[in-house]
């Protein structure tokens, strides 16, 4: 089965609502990390959802603000389910054209894409590609804005976001599965009222 992994809400700032696009729910979570690949946690950031000004669409965004650091989204199929995932979309803040690093990898960390980046246009977000296939049930995605040399630059994940993340879930060794155990109820990594604050400040604080 096969879906398109959509990130929405009603306030900006606000933990994502999360849609499928028909295909198979998956458990969710998400984490600021201080670089990319194995990168260690950095305080309670995760990612948001703003509407409507990331090339024109409403995306989720890290809420940190420091250069360098990543925004790891985590999705999961299920056991027993492998879950492929190509491609999604990046966009920019505020209908800026900038340069996102992207970079997906296997839940055990065996497997990983090259870190490429893709250039956001300032009124329709850009598709980055991800050649992976056969991963097991949960991969990372991790993104973070960059120079045009691919250098930290910028507000980490902060100006940059994602949305429509086309995915396909197969039984593991099997055809695609018509059928799929429902997973856990969706993890938002803890964040909550701490950093509130930030989200109310992030207008001014943009580049």
């Amino acid at each position: 089965q096969s879906g398109t992994v959509t990130f929405g809400g009603t306030t900006n700032g606000q933990l994502p609502t999360l849609s499928f696009g028909g295909g198979p729910p998956l458990a969710y979570s998400s984490q600021i990390l201080d670089g990319f690949g194995s990168g260690t946690p950095v305080g309670v950031g995760d990612g948001r959802y703003w509407t409507g000004a990331y090339s024109g669409q409403g995306m989720l965004y890290g809420n940190d603000v420091t250069t360098g650091t990543v925004l790891e989204v985590r999705l999961e199929a299920g056991a027993g389910f492998d879950l492929f995932q190509n491609p999604a979309l990046f966009g920019g803040y505020l209908n800026a054209s900038r340069n996102v690093a992207d970079q997906l990898f296997s839940d055990d960390d065996s497997q990983f894409t090259t870190l490429t980046s893709v250039l956001t246009g300032t009124a329709s977000p850009a598709e980055a590609v991800f050649g992976m296939a056969g991963w097991g049930s949960a991969v990372r995605l991790q993104f973070s804005e960059v120079d045009v040399n691919g250098e930290a630059s910028g507000s980490g994940p902060f100006n940059v976001g994602m949305q429509d993340i086309v995915y396909t879930v197969r039984a593991t060794n099997g055809p695609p599965s018509t059928t799929v155990p429902e997973p856990q109820s969706f993890v938002l990594l803890a964040g909550g009222l701490t950093v509130l604050g930030m989200t109310m400040r992030r207008r001014t604080q943009r580049a």
